[in-house]
């Protein structure tokens, strides 16, 4: 993202990752590109309502489990 700003219609991450959570790379992600979606998935009920009040840093979210038709939700809404 920072080498080719512009190139990426969506960011899909999940909340925990090894050494940058979820919400950190969203952060990250805005401030590079503002109006680039990024969307959410966690496993966790309270790790969402977490996620939930940094509302304007995550666009969306993706509730594990999931089907591939909800991922393609969630794409489609980011992506018309």
């Amino acid at each position: 993202l920072q080498r080719e700003p512009g190139s990426y219609d969506l960011v899909i991450t999940d909340l925990s990752m090894p050494r940058m959570d979820g919400l950190a790379l969203a952060k990250a992600v805005k401030e590079l590109e503002p109006s680039l979606p990024v969307v959410l998935s966690t496993g966790y009920m309270a790790s969402k309502r977490h996620a939930e009040a940094h509302q304007g840093v995550v666009d969306g979210f993706l509730q594990k489990p999931y089907r591939s038709a909800e991922m393609a939700a969630v794409i489609r809404r980011f992506l018309k």
